[in-house]
């Protein structure tokens, strides 16, 4: 038991006298995790000086990039903008003459500017290898100049027709950094659509619009000045000077000049630069032209005559210094004779002033107008004086009488006297050398209603004479089996009878007219023309064009002549709608009428006539004959209307007349009827003059309007497309 002790009397534990050490052991932990987090805070603050320095230097990589971009897209465009102006400028050289529309005009326009382009460029963009990808990557290049152009690298995805650059990669490594900057777009240069024709113009174009007649009067003294488009079914100039800036003057049917009027057509120079205004080109349209008793034409511009140009009696005049299409009704088909796009000359001192025309296209022949047929001749000019070459010797025509067979005394053959028939005998010299007789019967009619006072009837033989009677006289001239043998003749007459053929030139008074032909330009003839050279009393000719042009190739010239002539006549514009059912045209395609027992009504529910004028816009549409005085500024229409300009619609007739003092009328005039201006008289067309009160009153009596024609060229900002730009895209990513 000894060995057991008393729980009670074990020792105490030692206790702790102090704290000692453990405030230091604190603050070595809190000076630790300050360290700690101080090491991470400047680890951060150096982690985002490095991160800032890098976005500054990238930011400044893809600012640099950017403005690399931006100078390709300013010199790209402008380049692109020479191209376009240069391809604008050929297709206007080709208008009409090769292109007839405004698609053909818009795709020769294209055509034109990319290719200038690529001539540029030094690359083609059909052609998609990577010869021409560098070399267009080098080109781009140096329109660079804000960085080295050996720190940029373009290359290019793709090339295609548009022209358009797909896929254009720029990078830069800036040599300092390192940094490298990338971005990819699409670059395109989208060549606007242009209205070269006087598409779009509509009516608002228009200075005067006649449904019928416009007759342009005065003395000699006075002139009549018009600014804008014109059309009348017919437009006569009688003894006064008239005067139009217009880009189309259409006459339906026959434009006249006549007794000391002139027509002075085209457009007045500029002060600044003594040249016509851009895209301002005077074009007549006519199915017949003519002058009569010392009428004056002369036009800047190109003249387009479905059928002839007829200069009568004496002293006319007419010059174009432009294009003179007379593209005929029926050229082209070969073998065939056309008497319609050709010039005559009936009468004495005529002149043709032809010097600046270009190109000269006449596709018919000169003809010899009998009452009820044409004798058409070798030359496509054709004098009147000289067509008496073309009549059978009278050796050749021999006549059946009670004493035999008679020689003629001459041709044309005088009737004998008291007789109603005859028998005539005619010998022809065939191409070949042969000679043909062929017998003729010719016999008065005495029944009224007869087309003709005398019936031709060939008896026998294969003879080719033409054979026609006026007042007494029985004409015989020679026949032809095909034209191109009849322009062999003229040729072969003229250039064995060279002074016999002056000679007939001088019976019509040729030494003091002229016809002057531009031998530098274009001639395309289907029969021989000639030009003159002449002095008092003198007189030579030349032949300028053999003639005998085959029209094959010309076909679709003629026949957009034809279409761009039919709409004009439809819709007062060169292209449009050929189809469109019009009952009273033009002027149903734009103003409401129609046409009811042959007169023009107005194709509105209870018919108002509207006037309304408000500050210096006016506007009267009326079913009554109207006169306007511009002096006066009065407007007489059932009664009188205050008006010094505006827009005047009727379904009858027009009157306008003025005096030096106060001769301008600014605004439209539309007549379905006759529109007659006379004394001194300006109008000008001007759609300010009443586009408001139109819009506000007038909507119901027209169709929708059409705008002007704006600039044709914008500028290359709008012209150079960039598309799908994204930013740091790679070409071999896509790939």
């Amino acid at each position: 038991m000894a060995g057991l002790q008393n729980p009670a009397k074990q020792p105490e534990k030692q206790k702790k006298e102090n704290n000692k050490g453990s405030a230091m052991i604190l603050v070595l932990v809190l000076i630790s995790m300050i360290s700690i987090l101080g090491f991470m805070s400047v680890s951060g603050a150096r982690m985002n000086m490095k991160r800032g320095i890098l976005n500054r230097s990238s930011e400044r990589n893809f600012y640099l990039l950017e403005t690399a971009l931006d100078e390709i897209y300013s010199g790209l465009g402008q380049t692109a903008g020479e191209c376009m102006k240069n391809g604008y400028e050929k297709t206007l050289t080709s208008l009409y003459y090769v292109l007839a529309t405004n698609e053909q005009a818009n795709q020769a326009f294209k055509d034109q500017t990319q290719a200038a382009l690529e001539e540029d460029l030094g690359i083609s963009f059909s052609d998609n290898d990577s010869e021409e990808k560098e070399r267009l990557s080098q080109r781009l290049k140096d329109y660079i100049v804000t960085i080295p152009k050996d720190q940029v690298e373009i290359k290019i995805g793709a090339l295609g027709p548009g022209p358009v650059i797909e896929n254009l990669q720029l990078t830069y490594v800036d040599q300092t950094t390192g940094m490298e900057s990338s971005l990819t777009v699409d670059l395109k240069v989208e060549i606007p659509e242009i209205q070269f024709m006087g598409g779009g113009s509509g009516a608002e174009d228009y200075a005067v619009v006649a449904g019928q007649d416009l007759l342009l009067s005065g003395s000699p003294f006075d002139q009549i000045e018009i600014q804008g488009n014109i059309y009348g079914k017919n437009i006569e100039v009688d003894r006064t000077s008239v005067k139009m800036e217009s880009e189309i003057i259409g006459a339906k049917e026959n434009l006249a000049i006549k007794n000391g009027g002139s027509l002075y057509a085209g457009f007045s120079e500029n002060e600044e630069d003594g040249k016509p205004g851009a895209n301002e080109n005077c074009h007549i349209w006519a199915e017949n032209i003519e002058l009569f008793q010392a009428g004056t034409l002369d036009v800047d511009g190109d003249v387009f005559v479905e059928n002839n140009m007829t200069l009568t009696a004496d002293e006319n005049y007419a010059a174009v210094r432009g294009g003179y299409y007379g593209y005929g009704a029926g050229a082209g088909e070969a073998g065939t004779v056309s008497t319609g796009g050709a010039i005559m000359i009936n009468g004495r001192r005529n002149s043709i002033d032809f010097l600046e025309t270009d190109p000269i296209m006449l596709t018919g022949r000169a003809a010899v107008e009998f009452p009820h047929m044409y004798y058409p001749l070798g030359e496509s000019i054709g004098v009147m004086a000289a067509m008496d070459i073309y009549l059978l010797q009278q050796d050749q025509i021999f006549l059946h009488t009670d004493q035999g067979l008679v020689t003629a005394e001459s041709n044309p053959v005088i009737w004998p006297e008291g007789q109603e028939k005859i028998i005539l005998e005619i010998e022809e010299q065939q191409k070949d050398g042969s000679i043909v007789r062929s017998i003729y019967q010719a016999e008065k009619k005495n029944a009224e209603g007869e087309q003709s006072p005398c019936s031709i009837t060939k008896l026998s033989g294969d003879g080719q004479a033409f054979l026609e009677y006026i007042d007494g006289r029985l004409y015989i001239y020679r026949g032809f089996q095909t034209p191109e043998e009849q322009t062999e003749y003229f040729l072969n007459y003229v250039e064995a009878n060279k002074e016999e053929f002056e000679k007939r030139l001088l019976q019509a008074e040729m030494d003091q007219g002229q016809i002057w032909l531009n031998k530098k330009g274009l001639i395309q003839t289907e029969g021989a023309v000639y030009e003159t050279e002449a002095s008092e009393g003198e007189i030579q000719f030349q032949v300028a064009s053999a003639g005998s042009y085959m029209w094959e190739e010309e076909k679709e010239l003629l026949e957009r002549c034809r279409q761009s002539f039919e709409n004009v006549k439809l819709h007062l514009q060169e292209t449009g709608e050929p189809n469109r059912d019009l009952s009273l045209p033009p002027l149903s395609g734009f103003v409401r009428m129609k046409e009811e027992n042959n007169h023009a009504v107005w194709d509105v529910e209870n018919f108002k006539t509207l006037f309304y004028t408000e500050e210096d816009q006016s506007i009267l549409i009326t079913d009554q004959d109207v006169t306007v005085d511009t002096d006066k500024s009065l407007v007489q229409a059932g009664r009188l209307y205050h008006m010094k300009q505006g827009l005047i619609v009727t379904t009858g007739n027009v009157k306008v007349r003025g005096v030096q003092e106060a001769r301008t009328w600014k605004g439209l005039i539309i007549g379905a009827g006759n529109v007659e201006i006379s004394g001194d008289v300006q109008i000008q067309a001007e759609r300010e003059a009443y586009k408001d009160c139109l819009g506000l009153y007038g909507t119901e009596y027209f169709y929708n309007s059409q705008s002007k024609r704006e600039n044709p060229l914008s500028r290359y900002e709008e012209c150079l497309i960039l598309e799908n730009w994204e930013k740091g895209k790679r070409i071999s990513e896509e790939q």
